[in-house]
């Protein structure tokens, strides 16, 4: 159903017109002057307005309301005029006029001609919504157009712009396609190849794979096989007559109907990765070889190194070189300098033993000597010694080398490989040779020091026999001097004992029997004390092997040694203080020689203290410190001179000249480093201080 409006003057001919129109369409306004014709007309948009052109309005007439309404919106325009009508009128070319209707109205001319008018309008809306499409689906084709354009000169550019090689090969092998890359890889421009089969591109190296490959090709797109991704490695001829290699990755190209017509593919340039590839194969080769060499040298000096004297492996370690080398000769010869110099053959190994007969010896000059050992290289016969040839062409040597065995500066001798063919040696060769060289020379000093060394050892035994007779003799006398200045007290405390008992009888009294009871056990005790010193000296020239040591308490032992010089330390008025860490502390030690260290530091302290002033004072103290028991002895008296401390533990050392024998303090000594323990000398703040460290910590 249109939308229509009416514009008419007549009331009367406007509402027969509208009521008739009613009956098959919308009639949505109507108006019978110019300027609310033209505001209603343009706010409604009718799809068609029936307007009279000749309007009572002064403001403008039917045609001028259709412009003015065309020019805001497109609106058909269906005219009534009671005149006639001229449709070439030049104010009719501006306006859309679809029909004209001339009074009196009369109704069939009236619906027809707006239904004709309503289907142009339907027409042209059709005519224009098929036009928009049509210009669409151009202005559309013309963007994917330009888009495929675009995307072919950049996928054409992309190509052209790749480092690798892109190509098509047809059926034939032809190449039908190939990017600039070519130009970089082969040197040829893409015009100067394209329909070149491709089998005349590639190297000899790769002739018989590229063969195989454009068979297998051929029988894949005979055969119509879709094959997969395959990636071959060929090398090419470069127009400048080089070799380059590619990697080269192929697929199927397949036409539009889906058959195979040929391959594509990518080159990739390897050419310097097979270069790299090359070198790396050779230093693998040389490290491995260099590793093998290694191995060969450490075994070498594991075997020279086993032994004190190494000279006897040189032939087993020639034989060794000779066949880790494929070398086919091997000779060493041991240089002697002397009034001539000598070159001695020490071993011969040769791939045919009977090659080796009696030993070379030569005298040489001394330009055959810097001829044979100035240079290392490999030699023909002409630059050896004439006198040498004869052995070169027994024995049918074409090449040698002469290697010297320096060590140190000095020649022993020369080690020489031989070959029965002319031989390339390679630089590690010579610096390993030259290495195992050092080796044998460095042996074969060793030799000469290790004989040497025998013949030492031989003198030194024979002196040592010597030292050890007049030891044993100074050791004796160096006991009895020992074990008279040990019975020498107890001696002393028995003769004051028995001379008190005539004392006293000579001056008319009689000593109580208790007392003279009292002084025979300690004469008895003083007798026993003198044989057990006897029994403990005999021991103290013995090791620790051949006597009992046993865990001894060190707070008893003390008491026996106070016991014994209790009468020394009552007339010298000295007083003795025990700071003991506990009685049952004990060590490792023999009783008797335990004893007789503790007496002769007390003795050797009581001498000390006999010249000096009141108070006189003696501490024996004891501690436990880690694994180690500790004694210390200490007196308060004069101390040792500091210049001459050094020489206390030595024998026959004394600081009372003409009273003191001078062996207490080596003695002490010695019978410690019997059990391992140790004693030292110190001086601290007016006290002289002994102290004895004992290697075990006593327990309870």
């Amino acid at each position: 159903m249109a939308r229509l409006y009416i514009v008419e003057d007549d009331a009367i001919v406007s509402l027969y017109i509208k009521n008739f129109l009613k009956k098959n369409h919308d009639v949505i306004g109507s108006s019978a002057s110019f300027q609310p014709a033209k505001e209603e007309i343009i706010d409604l948009k009718p799809d068609l307005v029936v307007s009279d052109i000749i309007l009572l309005d002064k403001q403008g007439d039917g045609i001028k309301l259709a412009e003015e309404v065309n020019k805001v919106i497109f609106i058909p325009f269906i005219f009534l005029t009671g005149v006639a009508f001229n449709p070439t009128d030049e104010r009719f070319q501006h306006i859309p006029v679809y029909g004209y209707i001339t009074k009196p109205i009369d109704e069939q001319r009236l619906l027809s001609t707006v239904e004709l008018a309503l289907m142009r309008i339907a027409s042209e809306k059709q005519l224009d919504a098929f036009t928009t499409k049509l210009q669409l689906e151009i202005k559309q084709r013309e963007q994917v157009e330009e888009e495929l354009r675009q995307t072919l000169y950049r996928h054409e550019h992309f190509i052209n712009q790749l480092p690798d090689v892109v190509f098509e090969i047809d059926s034939e092998g032809k190449l039908t396609f190939v990017n600039k890359a070519v130009e970089r890889f082969l040197g040829y421009l893409p015009e100067e190849i394209l329909g070149t089969p491709v089998i005349n591109l590639v190297s000899e190296e790769s002739l018989f794979l590229s063969k195989q490959l454009f068979q297998m090709f051929q029988e894949d797109i005979v055969f119509q096989r879709v094959f997969t991704q395959q990636v071959y490695e060929l090398s090419f001829q470069h127009k400048n007559g080089s070799i380059r290699w590619g990697r080269i990755t192929f697929v199927p190209l397949v036409s539009q109907s889906g058959i195979i017509v040929g391959t594509q593919g990518i080159l990739y340039d390897i050419t310097l990765e097979k270069h790299q590839q090359k070198m790396l194969e050779s230093r693998l080769k040389k490290l491995q070889q260099q590793k093998r060499y290694q191995t060969i040298i450490r075994y070498i000096l594991e075997k020279i190194n086993e032994t004190l004297d190494p000279f006897p492996e040189l032939s087993g370690l020639a034989d060794f070189i000779r066949v880790s080398f494929g070398i086919d000769g091997v000779l060493i010869f041991r240089y002697e300098e002397g009034t001539s110099s000598l070159l001695q053959q020490i071993s011969c190994f040769f791939y045919e033993d009977n090659l080796c007969k009696e030993p070379l010896k030569y005298t040489l000059s001394e330009e055959e000597k810097s001829l044979l050992t100035s240079v290392i290289y490999l030699r023909e016969k002409t630059k050896l010694p004439e006198r040498f040839h004869s052995f070169w062409d027994e024995n049918n040597i074409k090449s040698a080398t002469l290697f010297p065995l320096y060590f140190e500066k000095k020649l022993f001798g020369l080690l020489v490989c031989f070959w029965y063919t002319r031989k390339h040696l390679e630089r590690s060769f010579f610096i390993t040779m030259q290495i195992i060289a050092e080796v044998f020379a460095q042996a074969i000093h060793r030799h000469e020091e290790w004989e040497h060394h025998l013949d030492t050892e031989k003198k030194l035994a024979d002196q040592k026999l010597l030292m050890e007779k007049a030891e044993s003799m100074a050791t004796f006398g160096q006991m009895m001097s020992a074990i008279s200045h040990e019975i020498r007290q107890p001696l002393q405390s028995i003769r004051l004992l028995s001379e008190s008992a005539v004392y006293w009888a000579n001056h008319g009294k009689a000593l109580p029997y208790e007392e003279i009871l009292a002084n025979m056990k300690k004469i008895s005790q003083r007798v026993v004390r003198i044989d057990r010193i006897i029994e403990g000296m005999k021991q103290a020239a013995l090791s620790t092997t051949s006597i009992k040591p046993e865990r001894v308490k060190i707070a008893s032992v003390i008491e026996e040694s106070l016991d014994v010089l209790h009468d020394k330390l009552n007339v010298a008025q000295i007083t003795v203080k025990k700071h003991l860490v506990h009685a049952d502390l004990e060590v490792t030690f023999h009783p008797i020689q335990l004893n007789q260290v503790i007496t002769n530091l007390l003795s050797n302290a009581i001498h000390a203290l006999e010249s000096q002033d009141p108070p006189r004072i003696i501490i024996l103290e004891t501690e436990e410190y880690k694994e180690n028991s500790i004694l210390c002895i200490k007196d308060n008296g004069p101390g040792i001179p500091p210049e001459k401390e050094k020489y206390i533990f030595e024998p026959f050392f004394t600081t009372r000249p003409g009273t003191g024998m001078g062996i207490g303090l080596y003695v002490v000594k010695r019978l410690l480093s019997l059990y391992g323990a140790r004693i030292t000398y110190q001086r601290e703040n007016h006290w002289t201080i002994f102290e004895i460290i004992f290697p075990s910590s006593g327990k309870k």
